[in-house]
């Protein structure tokens, strides 16, 4: 086992290295699907060529405004859940997981 942050990146992103299946199948669980995380082999090649132009620099950058535009509206209806009506806060849940997925899919249809 290494901590090595250069050491797990070379693993992590390299083919050469397989991901174990309970690796594969947790990135597929947190991503909603298949996809360059939980992918091995060819599928891997495929798919990294596919993503690594929407990872640019430049393209990130013009996508920084949805991104805070976004960013505000979850603030903004995580707020409205404790607005001032709200007698206690106490007990009161937010599903985190579902909401940021939701955020996530609004972004990728905008940014599309």
């Amino acid at each position: 086992m290494t901590l090595d942050p250069q050491s797990i990146k070379h693993i992590l992103t390299s083919p050469m290295y397989e991901k174990p299946r309970n690796a594969r199948d947790l990135f597929s669980t947190l991503s909603c699907r298949m996809g360059v995380a939980s992918a091995v082999g060819h599928d891997y090649q495929r798919q990294r060529r596919l993503v690594i132009p929407a990872l640019s620099r430049q393209y990130v950058q013009g996508l920084l405004p949805l991104f805070f535009k976004k960013g505000d509206q979850l603030k903004e209806r995580w707020m409205g859940l404790f607005s001032e009506d709200t007698q206690t806060y106490e007990g009161m849940k937010v599903d985190v997981y579902n909401e940021l997925k939701t955020t996530i899919l609004e972004v990728m249809g905008h940014a599309g």
